[in-house]
């Protein structure tokens, strides 16, 4: 149910005068009056009026005691207006878990980046060291080239099968 239809069963059963249980509903048309019968016959079905009979475009009703303290409870326009509260409130808190998700899935990737920057570094510093170094060690600048080459290839291999 809308908010625009809750207002209207309400303004029906606000028709009614404090001191009279019942109320002649006059239309305008014949089509506005089979809309305002459609209205009345889910009053009557749950409930809250009697509909007392009809001439030309109006209708007899009668409140009746379950309807009359419907409307004094706020009727259907606090319901529906409790309803949207209650959804509008879920949503904004699936928005705040959603945002919340996002972040904690954003630091393990700022983590991973500055891991990947140390090594990067410790690489490029390694690679200036065996570079000046070479020549007063070559057995050493040897071994260390097969070990660069073997890291670098498993590196190469796990990089392609992470993609």
């Amino acid at each position: 149910m809308t908010l625009e239809q809750a207002q209207i069963f309400d303004d029906i059963l606000k028709k009614f005068p404090p001191d009279n249980a019942t109320t002649v509903i006059k239309t305008a048309s014949k089509s506005e009056l089979y809309t305002i019968c459609a209205y009345l016959e889910v009053l009557q079905n749950e409930g809250y009026i009697k509909i007392l009979g009809g001439m030309g475009n109006e209708k007899a009703i009668m409140l009746l005691a379950q309807g009359r303290a419907f409307i004094l409870s706020g009727g259907y326009t606090a319901i529906v207006k409790k309803e949207l509260k209650k959804v509008e409130d879920e949503q904004a808190m699936l928005a705040y878990l959603q945002a919340v998700s996002q972040s904690t899935n954003q630091q393990p990737a700022e983590k991973h980046r500055s891991y990947k920057w140390i090594w990067i570094t410790l690489i490029i510093v390694s690679a200036v060291y065996f570079y000046f170094t070479k020549d007063s060690n070559r057995e050493l600048w040897d071994s260390v080239n097969t070990y660069i080459s073997i890291i670098g290839g498993t590196a190469g291999l796990i990089g392609l099968v992470k993609r």
